[in-house]
This record gives structure tokens, C-alpha cells and sequence, in this order.
């Protein structure tokens, strides 16, 4: 998620445009600027689609004009749309229609405004630059969580326009966005936390809300929702949860406290919507009444916050602590489907995270059963044993850019997973595919 941000000038050259002059519908083939003299403030990123509530919330911050680059000025000026990115966009008609993983969705559902690479990297430059506005996301979030931390208060068109270009990124390439947004690429270098663990807990909350059908507002408030759920921190609560051990009863308690403040402030920007709120309020709660702050459990959980406390657990095993290592995605899955037998989570929610993430997820090394070494990079939905790979090439020491469809490949399959290529190189397994299998789909 991304808040404005000063940023270098185009190198081309710029012209300032009137905001008016700005049309709904239109996919930017490059950023927006905030037209002020003494810096330039990213508005707007590239790849976005214009939205009247887009236009409307830079209106509310007295937004009149806007710099833009002069080839981004000349394809506004003449109307153009901008460049379509990815292999399966299927646009929204009246009528329900397939888009991800040939599913059936409802006419409203982001689904429909989705791309896709499946693992096919266009060019480096593609790569660089997906990941550079990654980036750019995170640290726009990391400020707006300091911001709030610091004043107490949220700001609905700002947030809401963080929102907006989330869920801009995620449909320019959905796969992209799960593997270098949430995998173990989002980590940093050897597993160091680079981004808060609530921006990767909102992206993959809002990824999977896309695959489960959810309408853009939804998909939003989701991603709203995770995004906002520590922002009732303390310092008292920041300093717990830096103890290089498990908390005590009474340290855990204090934090059980934070939805409450969470919501408490949520209540002071109410144009975000009751379903924010409940995301936030409710993310900590269980399936079967374990959780904080109410004891809730079953349906008397909102629907969103169901999912959203699966991927908010997924984000906060695959994140270190200062007392232990981040979980690897597989094992971090594995420990989240053992939980739900226990009756910790909703079964229908971590379906469908299993789905957006693939059973073996995204980042995730693989042994084939020819001996072939994988990479997770891409999903295949409901056929989630079944990913898209990159193989590594044993001889030459590299891996291979083109990737293996096994939902087209049947005479091969995942036999087992594991923690690193130095051990995928030994063939000692972290785990045999089979457990998770097991496991999947007996929810």
C-alpha cells in the first residue's frame, strides 16, 4: 500500500494538467505527480486505473492541478488508456463470467479486472520496476502507520487512496504481487523484516478476498482492515513485543487489549466503512473462541475477518520474531492447516488462502518426483497441488526463467519440499508433499 511520497522529477520533462482534465477509466502509462514548487509528491503510480473516488479524494485535499510526465501528458491528452500487462484479463460484463482459474464470478468481482504472468518475467526491466513500485508501496504504508502512531488519527481519503493503489498493483499482475509482495522475496536478505508485517498480511488478505469473489469495496475494506489492526499500539505494546522470548499471561494481555484502541479510532474516520472497522476489530479472534478481544467464535465472526486472520497469521509466522526465525511459507502452511483441524480457523478461509498461495506456496523449493529441483512462482487455484515452476538447471548452478505448468503436466507431480537449495541439493526433504496434501484436503 502506498501514501504520497516525495520523489525524483521526471527525467523527460513535465506538464501540468488540471485535475479536471483527469477521466475515470483511464490506466495511467505512468505516474502522477502533486503540481507544488519545492518538491515533487507522488500522487498517483503507474499501471493505476483512474476511479471517480480516486479523482474525488485528491479534490478533497484541495488538489486542483497535477504534474505528469510528457508522455504520460500525451496519451491523457489524447485519450489513450494506457498499455494492458498479462496473458488472462478478462474484463467485467453484465453477466457472470470465468476469470481466475476458468472459476465463474459475479460481474463485480475484482476478478475480473485481474492480469496475469504466471511466472513469465517479461524482461528484467518488467521485474525491476514491479518490484520498484513495490517499494515505493511500503514505504508510503510504513509512513502512514508512523503518522497514525504518532497523531492518534486516520485519514480516510488518504487511506482509502493507499487502498486503491494496492488493489492497482495486485490486478497488474497478480502474480507478481503475491510472490514479491508476500512470499519470501518480501522478506528482505536472509529473512530480515523490510516492510510492517501488516502491509504483506493486508496484500495476501487482499489476494485471496480477489480469488474468493469479493467486489472491489470489499477487497479494499480487507486489505484496509489488516492494514489498520495494530495501529491502537502503545509504546508499552511495541516494547513487549520486542522481548527476545514468549510473553508472560499478563504481557500477553496487554496486547489483547490494542483491537479495542484499534477500533476506538477507526470510530473517528467513519467514511472507511463499518466492514474496515470489523476487520481491524475482529482480526485476533478464532474460529473456535480462542481469540481477543470478545471471545467470538464461528459466525459470529464477520465474514472478511475470518479470512483476514488467516493471512495475518500466515504474515506473522513467515515474519521473525526477536525469539525465533520466520517460518518458511510450507511450514507456516502446514502449521496453519494443523491448527484448523484443531478448530482454529474458519476450513473455508484457509481453502481459499491455500488457493491464492498455491499448497506449497509461493517461493516454496520442490523436489519432483523425476528429481527435478522447483520454485513455487504462481498458483493454479483450485488445482492447488498443482503449481507453476521454475526449475533449476543441476548442471549450470541457475535457474531456469521458463516455467513448468504441472496443471498441464500430469506426468509430474511435487513429491517433497524444503527449506533451502542447499538441502533440496542434498535431497534431505523438510517434508514429504504428501503430509500437506493429507492435510488440505481433509478440510
Amino acid at each position: 500500500m502506498a501514501t504520497p511520497k516525495p520523489a525524483t522529477k521526471p527525467a523527460t520533462g513535465f506538464r501540468v494538467m488540471r485535475l479536471s482534465d483527469l477521466k475515470p477509466g483511464t490506466v495511467l502509462s505512468g505516474p502522477i505527480f502533486e503540481d507544488r514548487a519545492d518538491r515533487e509528491t507522488l500522487l498517483l503510480a503507474k499501471g493505476l486505473t483512474l476511479t471517480e473516488r480516486t479523482l474525488e479524494q485528491l479534490a478533497d485535499r484541495g488538489i486542483t492541478t497535477v504534474k505528469v510526465d510528457l508522455d504520460v501528458f500525451k496519451n491523457l491528452a489524447e485519450g489513450k488508456k494506457g498499455p494492458k500487462r498479462g496473458r488472462d484479463r478478462v474484463r467485467t460484463s453484465g453477466e457472470p463470467a470465468p476469470a481466475l482459474g476458468g472459476r465463474t464470478y459475479t460481474a463485480d468481482a475484482v476478478a475480473h479486472e485481474v492480469s496475469r504472468s504466471r511466472g513469465v518475467i517479461e524482461s528484467p526491466e518488467r521485474m525491476g520496476e514491479f518490484g520498484g513500485a513495490l517499494s515505493v508501496a511500503t514505504r508510503g504504508a510504513t509512513r502512514l502507520l508512523r503518522d497514525i502512531g504518532r497523531s492518534g488519527e486516520v485519514s480516510g481519503s488518504l487511506v482509502g487512496h493507499v487502498s486503491a493503489a494496492t488493489l492497482s498493483q495486485m490486478t497488474d499482475d497478480f502474480d507478481l504481487f503475491t510472490r514479491l509482495g508476500i512470499g519470501p522475496e518480501a522478506r528482505g536478505p536472509r529473512g530480515v523484516e523490510t516492510r510492517p508485517r501488516t502491509l504483506r498480511a493486508a496484500r495476501l488478505a487482499m489476494a485471496a478476498g480477489t480469488v474468493a469473489g469479493l467486489p472491489r469495496e470489499r477487497v479494499n475494506a480487507i486489505g484496509t482492515g489488516c492494514l489498520l489492526a495494530d495501529i491502537g499500539s502503545t509504546p508499552e505494546d511495541r516494547r513487549l513485543e520486542m522481548l527476545p522470548r514468549k510473553l508472560k499471561p499478563l504481557e500477553f494481555f496487554e496486547l489483547t487489549k490494542r483491537p479495542s484502541r484499534a477500533a476506538d479510532i477507526l470510530d473517528r474516520a467513519p467514511e472507511l466503512g463499518g466492514e474496515v472497522r470489523a476487520v481491524a476489530f475482529q482480526i485476533r479472534e478464532r474460529w473456535d473462541g480462542s481469540g481477543y478481544p470478545r471471545g467470538r467464535k464461528g459466525s459470529q465472526i464477520h465474514l472478511l475477518a475470518r479470512l483476514a486472520m488467516v493471512a495475518d497469521v500466515y504474515a506473522a509466522l513467515t515474519s521473525p520474531r526477536p525469539w525465533r526465525k520466520p517460518y518458511e511459507p510450507h511450514a507456516a502452511l502446514r502449521i496453519l492447516l494443523n491448527e484448523t483441524r484443531s478448530g482454529k480457523f474458519d476450513p473455508v478461509s484457509v481453502r481459499i488462502v491455500i488457493e491464492t498461495l498455491s499448497l506449497f506456496p509461493l517461493g516454496t523449493l520442490v523436489t519432483l518426483d523425476d528429481g527435478a529441483i522447483g520454485r513455487v512462482v504462481s498458483s493454479n487455484f483450485s488445482d492447488y497441488t498443482r503449481p507453476v515452476l521454475t526449475l533449476y538447471d543441476r548442471k549450470h548452478g541457475v535457474w531456469v526463467d521458463e516455467p513448468i505448468d504441472l496443471a498441464g503436466d500430469d506426468s509430474r507431480e511435487v513429491v517433497a519440499t524444503f527449506d533451502g537449495l542447499e538441502q533440496a541439493l542434498g535431497e534431505s526433504p523438510e517434508a514429504s508433499a504428501a503430509e500437506l496434501v493429507e492435510a488440505a484436503d481433509a478440510l
